[in-house]
Formats: C-alpha cells, sequence, structure tokens
C-alpha cells in the first residue's frame, strides 16, 4: 500500500516539478540557484510486515478480444516567448607593458667590473631602433696581475624601417679589446706597457630584404665594411657584398641564387700584402615533395691566395636531401664544399695572440659528407646526431712562434686533410621550467704535411642546463670537459692537460622588473690552458644586480 501512495505522490508533484524546471531555464530570469549533490547517501526502509496471504492460482480461459483505436487531434496554443538578447562586450586584455631599457652591472674578483645595458623603442609598426653597451675588464690576471690583464668594450646602434614591401636595416658597431702577451717564462721582468695589445674594430652594415616572407619572390641584400687596427699599426679593411633570392616557380619548387663579393686590403709593417678579392655565386633549385625536399646548386668561388697554386677558378657541385617520414623525425644528407674565406680580423678574433706579419689565405673545402638525424621523443625528449666527413687543403692551425713562445702564428696544411667529425645530442624541456643539454663532438684529423692539427681539441663534451622550478629564481649550470689539443714546443710535440669547466649562475627577482644575481665561472679552480703557455683564470665570482625601465 506504502509504495502505491508514493508512486501517485511522485506523479502529481510532476507538474510542479516541471513548472520550477521551466522557471530554472527562463532566459529572463536572473536568479542563481546553488545545488548540493550528495554522491555518498544511502537511503535505508525498515523492513516491512507482510499483512497478506498470497493469492491461490486461478485457472482462465485465453480471449481473444477485439481492439478498437480512436485518434483525436490535440492542439495546444503556446505564446510566443519574448527572448530578451543582450550583447555582452568582451573584456579587455590589457597590452603587457614593455620596458625599452634593460641595465645589468656587477664586480668580481680578479678586479673585474661589468656593465650591461640595451635600450630600445617600444611598438613601433613602421620602425624600431636601439643601441647596447657592454663593458668588462679585469685589471688582474692568472699571471703577475697587472701583466695578464685583459679587458672587452662593446657598444653599438641598429635599427630598421618596415615598408610595405622592403625593409631596410642598417647597424654600426665598435669593439676594443685589450690585452698582454702573459705566455711569456716565470721570472721575466716584464712591464704590462711592453706586452700590451689593444685591436680596435669597426663594423658597419646595411641590408634590405621582403617585408612579408610569403612572398614568391624573396630577395635579400647586405653591404657592409669592416675594420680591423692594433697598437702595432696593423690594419685591414674589408668591403663585401651578399645578394640572395628564391623565387618559386612551382608551388613544390624555387630557384637558389647568391652572389657575393669581398675585397679586403692590408697595411702590415711586417707584412706587405696585396689586395685580395673573392668572389662567389650559386645557382640551383629546391623540389619541395610531400615529406622529402631535395636541392642541387651549382658553386663557383674565385680564391685571390697564391698559397699551393690554388689561386683561380673553383666549382662545386653541391646537393642535399631533407626527408621527414614522420612528424617527430627527420633526415637530411648531402654533399658541400667551397672556399672559405680567410681574413686577418678573423684570425686575430680566434686568437688574440698572434704574431705581427702572419699570411693569410682562404682554406678550400675541396669535398664534404654530412648526414644527420633528428628524433622527437616523447614530449619533453630530443635527440639528434649525425657525421660529416670533410677533405680539405690550405687548412690552417694556430701554433707556438717557436722565437717568441708567448705569441702564435699561423700555420698551413699545403696538402689534403681529411676529418671526421660525429656529434650527438640530447635535449630535455620541461615546460621552460627545466631545459637541459647534454653534447658530444669527436674530432679526428688526418693531417698531410703538419705533423698535427695543432691547438685542434680531439673531444668536446658539454652540458647546458637553465632551471626555473623555484618562483622567482632562475639557475643556469654550464659544464665541459675538452681534451686532446696538442702544441709544439721547439720541436717537441706537448699534449695540454684535459679541460674542465664549471659555472653556475643564480639569479633571484626581487619584482618584475628588478634582479640580483651571483655567478661563478671556473668553479673547478683549473688554471686549465686552451692556448699552450696561457693559463686561464682560476675560480671567478661576479655579483651584481639589473634593472629594466
Amino acid at each position: 500500500m506504502n509504495k502505491w501512495i508514493s508512486i501517485i505522490l511522485i506523479i502529481m508533484a510532476l507538474p510542479t516539478l516541471a513548472q520550477e524546471e521551466w522557471e530554472r531555464n527562463d532566459p529572463r530570469s536572473m536568479e542563481s540557484m546553488v545545488f548540493d549533490v550528495v554522491g555518498n547517501k544511502e537511503i535505508t526502509l525498515p523492513p516491512a510486515a507482510r499483512l497478506f496471504e498470497p493469492i491461490p492460482p486461478q485457472s482462465y480461459q485465453r480471449s481473444n478480444p477485439s481492439l478498437e483505436y480512436s485518434f483525436e487531434s490535440f492542439f495546444y496554443p503556446a505564446e510566443a516567448i519574448a527572448l530578451r538578447l543582450r550583447p555582452r562586450p568582451l573584456a579587455s586584455v590589457p597590452e603587457e607593458k614593455l620596458y625599452g631599457n634593460y641595465l645589468r652591472a656587477g664586480f668580481g674578483n680578479f678586479a673585474t667590473p661589468f656593465l650591461d645595458f640595451y635600450s630600445t623603442n617600444k611598438r613601433q609598426k613602421e620602425f624600431s631602433y636601439g643601441m647596447k653597451l657592454n663593458y668588462m675588464n679585469s685589471f688582474r690576471g692568472p699571471v703577475d696581475e697587472a701583466n695578464s690583464a685583459q679587458g672587452r668594450f662593446n657598444t653599438g646602434i641598429f635599427g630598421s624601417v618596415y615598408g610595405d614591401k622592403i625593409t631596410l636595416s642598417g647597424e654600426a658597431g665598435y669593439i676594443r679589446e685589450n690585452l698582454h702577451f702573459y705566455g711569456y717564462q716565470d721570472g721575466t721582468g716584464i712591464e704590462p706597457d711592453d706586452i700590451l695589445q689593444v685591436f680596435n674594430r669597426l663594423d658597419l652594415k646595411g641590408s634590405f630584404k621582403n617585408t612579408s616572407a610569403e612572398d614568391d619572390f624573396q630577395i635579400n641584400g647586405k653591404l657592409g665594411l669592416k675594420n680591423v687596427s692594433n697598437n702595432f699599426d696593423a690594419k685591414e679593411t674589408e668591403i663585401y657584398a651578399d645578394l640572395q633570392s628564391t623565387l618559386e616557380v612551382l608551388a613544390e619548387a624555387r630557384t637558389i641564387t647568391d652572389l657575393s663579393f669581398s675585397s679586403i686590403s692590408r697595411d702590415d709593417p711586417q707584412f706587405s700584402g696585396e689586395n685580395r678579392v673573392f668572389v662567389s655565386a650559386r645557382g640551383g633549385l629546391e623540389y619541395q615533395l610531400d615529406r622529402l625536399r631535395i636541392h642541387a646548386i651549382l658553386r663557383a668561388d674565385y680564391l685571390p691566395d697564391t698559397l699551393a697554386g690554388e689561386k683561380g677558378l673553383h666549382l662545386y657541385p653541391i646537393a642535399g636531401i631533407l626527408y621527414q617520414p614522420i612528424d617527430n623525425v627527420e633526415i637530411k644528407f648531402g654533399t658541400s664544399g667551397g672556399v672559405q674565406k680567410q681574413t686577418y680580423n678573423m684570425f686575430s678574433s680566434q686568437n688574440l695572440y698572434l704574431q705581427e706579419g702572419q699570411y693569410v689565405a682562404g682554406t678550400i673545402l675541396q669535398s664534404g659528407l654530412y648526414a644527420n638525424a633528428r628524433i622527437s621523443l616523447g614530449n619533453y625528449f630530443n635527440l639528434s646526431g649525425g657525421i660529416e666527413i670533410s677533405s680539405y687543403k690550405n687548412s690552417f692551425y694556430f701554433n707556438n712562434d717557436p722565437l717568441d713562445q708567448s705569441r702564435f702564428e699561423v700555420l698551413y696544411d699545403t696538402g689534403v686533410v681529411r676529418l671526421v667529425n660525429p656529434t650527438v645530442t640530447l635535449l630535455f624541456n620541461k615546460d621552460e621550467k627545466y631545459r637541459t643539454s647534454l653534447s658530444l663532438d669527436l674530432f679526428n684529423y688526418s693531417m698531410d704535411v703538419l705533423p698535427e692539427a695543432w691547438h685542434k681539441p680531439a673531444y668536446v663534451l658539454g652540458s647546458n642546463s637553465n632551471i626555473n622550478i623555484v618562483e622567482k629564481f632562475r639557475i643556469t649550470l654550464d659544464a665541459y670537459l675538452m681534451g686532446g689539443i696538442k702544441a709544439q714546443e721547439g720541436v717537441q710535440t706537448v699534449e695540454l692537460d684535459a679541460i674542465t669547466d664549471l659555472n653556475l649562475g643564480i639569479e633571484y627577482f626581487t619584482g618584475s622588473r628588478m634582479s640580483v644575481f651571483l655567478q661563478g665561472k671556473n668553479l673547478t679552480g683549473s688554471n686549465y690552458q686552451l692556448l699552450n703557455n696561457y693559463p686561464v683564470r682560476g675560480i671567478q665570482v661576479l655579483g651584481g644586480m639589473s634593472y629594466k625601465f
């Protein structure tokens, strides 16, 4: 009986429930409703008393009654519902405030002041401009304090104008480097000014390119001037120009052209060098077919240097294939070749302790074969590796001057030098909060004329990490292991000790615009040598603050 009463009550409540449901869904209603849903609610009833006797089964006679159906049309005149729609404006997202100036300054041991300053304009569609300034000077060094002092000052201005079709850019930079030839023997009475070297480097360049990267015809042109001089009256001036272009001739194919020119004049009291003119031209075709990209190029280079009788025109066929079988795998292999321009500016940047009057000649990459692959392993890992096998002629190496072990001369292997260079890199990136890479490079030289590849490493193992797990803290950690570097002292070949270098940086952001930092370099405290007779500084500590405004 109770069961039937419950059913009747539920049926009677249905209209009321329906009315309430309609009111809740009424678009004109603004009332907020809150519901509590209890997932573990249990309803229990006491056992019912059995107050009846079972009805005994009765016999019946099956009948086939006739069934009649009648249908009556039913019409309900529903009133039209007037919907009142009011557009709601989207909340405006304020643009992030930009700061055009950045200052970073500090001080470290070895009497080392440090300054970084950058200044740029803010949001502008038509143009951009800015300037930079960097200064670091260690007034003491690892050998006889002031006798191994070293500093660098770098400043420049830059700017771009964005047109509808073409973007124009310009840049002017100046670098001043001061150092001392401190690779002398111990106990030598030398004053700092007697071994001082100063380089002044000027770099001016302008360029133009397409504003839109979607144009079928892309062009990129550069024109510049480089000048270097030192306090020994050695000078070199280079004027260069380069013009690159691509033209999409089909949906799957485009042409590639590149023309470059360089004129180099040198004025050195200890070396009478002639003007050198390099000319290089490339032309070819690139074809894209689904996941396969192929390029074929013919390169023509003119070498002005007479070393080993290689002056003249050189031709190199170049080809390459890039294949992507699936989204997370990329495979590349191909050939390379060409004349590599060398200048006194480049040599003195790689080795600041050059002896004056060094002969400069270009290097010829006679042939190169490369193959490498990149694989994405899940969401966080990326593995890449490959191998390059190259043959060089007139390749250059630095070695101690036999008459002055504190300075270096440039030696050339005029035969064919073969280099085998396998490499592998593993990258881990977790939401940019933890990013680390581990790479290994091996170098195997097969020399022809020279006995060794002087001051070239046999292996380089490196690791770089950026950690941003803790809020307001950023940690950087770098570690390097390098070895197999050989040098010549007189007629004796020596192998420099393996290099271990560990660097750690910690930066704490006190707010959105200011931070304090502490850096430690060469934390192993090893006075290792990248160049023979030139030990580096031991543990270096630098601290300071940064501010943007």
